[in-house]
């Protein structure tokens, strides 16, 4: 794509998009909290079990039960997520 697009962006963009001052990378959302932990937690009634990004899958079965123990019990057993509250 870069090839294709960016004759279009140098000619009309003389001297300010260039090969080379262009980047690499790639831009979209990621699911993550700043410190990269999860949240775990409730809030105003609701169970809130966020914020894995890719790991989700991985912290599913962890993350399942924790939110489980929370909704039925009111706190969780398993493990001590006050630090992820």
């Amino acid at each position: 794509v870069l090839d294709r697009l960016l004759p279009i962006a140098e000619h009309r963009t003389p001297g300010f998009l260039t090969r080379d001052n262009c980047k690499f990378g790639r831009a979209g959302f990621y699911g993550a909290t700043e410190d990269r932990h999860p949240l775990i937690g409730v809030k105003d009634g609701v169970v809130i079990c966020l914020g894995f990004c890719g790991h989700g899958v991985m912290h599913s079965p962890a993350a399942g039960l924790l939110a489980t123990e929370l909704a039925l019990d009111g706190e969780a057993s398993s493990v001590d997520v006050s630090a992820l509250d």
